[in-house]
């Protein structure tokens, strides 16, 4: 699917837009070797998925509140980012 315009210089879909329809979103209980991002769930207090690489004191001392909507990326030195997020009440 072609999203531009074939004329040079002129965007009519955002890049944002056309990289998402390349994204692919699974969900899993295992991480697969060739993930490149890792969206986990956290809330405003409580226990800190392991995965995401940092403990409930560094969400705080980055001002991750844990209210519905927000969300936090957390890069790390082997190149995949993770995300804390609070989607849902």
């Amino acid at each position: 699917m072609n999203t531009s315009n074939s004329s040079p210089g002129i965007r009519l879909t955002p890049p944002s837009i056309e990289v998402s329809l390349g994204l692919r979103v699974v969900a899993a209980t295992v991480v697969p070797d060739d993930v490149t991002i890792i969206g986990s769930f956290a809330a405003a207090d409580g226990a800190v998925d392991e995965r995401l690489g940092v403990d409930r004191a560094q969400l705080d001392l980055n001002g991750f509140t844990g209210t519905v909507g927000t969300s936090m990326l957390v890069t790390s030195l082997d190149g995949v980012a993770r995300v804390a997020q609070r989607s849902v009440a």
